[in-house]
């Protein structure tokens, strides 16, 4: 007969009815949904290995924490991507390598260009779908010379750690143009 797979959690739940609350080995079976022998058998492997309970538990704990807390940090980061994507103003967001981590259906409908044809791309491929070319616009602002920031935009003004910029741009919005504004913010 094939052996029971447990997995991590129900590995540590045994162990821990066992040498922490005391429980036998038939109680914990049942309250496991295992088979006796595959209790027998977790402990047997514990044991052989020299483990104490406190290690295994711990041990346990910590990647249980370490895994809750991953999940935790992506669950917060797709609700804060819903967030913006439902923005009524075209907004994307790189990130410290200048890659795409997200672009709003605002900003697809203002360039035509959908968000799988630029999510992770770097290299300034933001830029193409408002100028046509690959170059420092907005959001690179804060890393460049006074002189090209002032020969990119109509507008710039800094102000502490901030950059305000307004440009027009012909292109956006099937060829009938739109201006743009905005702000980007050293967070360094």
């Amino acid at each position: 007969m094939p052996r029971e797979r447990v997995t991590m959690r129900k590995t540590r739940e045994i162990l821990r009815l066992i040498w922490s609350c005391n429980q036998s080995r038939r109680d914990t079976a049942r309250t496991c949904s295992v088979g006796k022998s595959t209790v027998d058998a977790t402990i047997n492997r514990a044991t052989a290995a020299g483990l104490s309970v406190d290690f295994i538990l711990a041990l346990l704990a910590d990647i249980t924490e370490r895994k809750r807390a991953e999940s935790d940090l992506l669950a917060e980061r797709q609700y804060l991507t819903d967030i913006i994507d439902f923005l009524p103003d075209a907004t994307f967001i790189i990130d410290t390598d200048q890659r795409v981590v997200v672009w709003n259906r605002a900003a697809e409908a203002m360039t035509g260009v959908k968000r799988n044809d630029l999510l992770g791309k770097g290299d300034h491929a933001y830029a193409v779908p408002f100028y046509g070319e690959r170059r420092p616009i907005l959001i690179d602002l804060l890393n460049i010379s006074e002189k090209e920031r002032e020969s990119s935009y109509s507008h710039i003004n800094r102000a502490g750690n901030k950059v305000y910029a307004e440009t027009f741009i012909q292109t956006l919005n099937e060829g009938q143009g739109a201006y743009l504004w905005g702000v980007d913010r050293d967070y360094a």
